[in-house]
């Protein structure tokens, strides 16, 4: 494969890994779309930003981050194991 096809390093349970930039940016839409359900279940209740936290097993700030959308500052994972709560 070309070198410019490959993203940066990725580390997962002590393993590092280069994803190729097509996974990084499949991964980076899921993680945003996730985002986006998770806001819209959240504000309907009208909850505030410190009990939808709560809820969701998170710290008010994490959960501030969720909700201005800082993809960058979640992992596919920790997006749905707040969501499974």
């Amino acid at each position: 494969m070309m070198a410019g096809l490959w993203g940066r390093l990725l580390t997962c349970g002590g393993l590092v890994t280069r994803l190729p930039r097509t996974q990084q940016a499949a991964n980076l839409r899921a993680r945003a779309e996730l985002m986006q359900k998770i806001a819209e279940c959240l504000k309907q209740p009208d909850w505030t930003q410190a009990e939808a936290a709560s809820r969701c097993g998170v710290t008010q700030p994490r959960m501030n981050d969720l909700l201005r959308g800082r993809v960058s500052r979640f992992t596919l994972d920790a997006l749905v194991n707040s969501r499974r709560r």
